[in-house]
């Protein structure tokens, strides 16, 4: 079908996305930037970030102080970004892929480096600020406790 014989059938539904579409911007450079890589802090992000308790955390390719790559936070609410862990090639370079947090560590994969030069997998262990419970995580946990001592309490009574 061609473009100029498309008609909507659901007219709400094409005017809802008509106005969402029309409130996106324009062009790329609209967007507003957040934080920006020096070289010192690294350089050449890639992919996703990984959200533990409001703070991200990901990895830059490049830059660090041997240039090959580093593992960074960034705190949305301040726009501060810390560098937690540079590449030397000895334990890695170039990271790739999307951190992963277990249990308070992050692991992931380079590209580059190690003790055959063929790459590596290396953790990165969080702040302990990092692990706090949510406080939805917490109203529920005391959501169950009080059901269970409720339960207790009928039992027994």
């Amino acid at each position: 079908m061609r473009p100029s014989a498309w008609r909507c059938r659901a007219p709400l539904a094409c005017a809802i996305a008509s106005a969402a579409l029309a409130a996106l911007p324009a062009r790329a450079d609209q967007f507003p930037t957040v934080v920006s890589f020096t070289g010192a802090n690294g350089a050449d992000p890639n992919g996703a970030l990984t959200d533990v308790g409001g703070m991200l955390y990901g990895t830059t390719y490049d830059g660090g102080s041997l240039n090959r790559g580093t593992a960074f936070s960034f705190k949305p609410t301040s726009g501060a970004i810390t560098t937690l862990a540079g590449f030397s090639g000895g334990n890695g370079g170039a990271p790739a892929g999307r951190p992963i947090d277990v249990g308070g560590t992050l692991y992931r994969t380079t590209v580059g480096g190690g003790s055959a030069g063929g790459g590596t997998v290396f953790s990165v262990t969080l702040p302990a600020a990092a692990n706090v419970l949510e406080p939805g995580s917490l109203a529920l946990l005391g959501a169950g406790l009080a059901g269970l001592t409720l339960a207790r309490r009928r039992r027994a009574a």
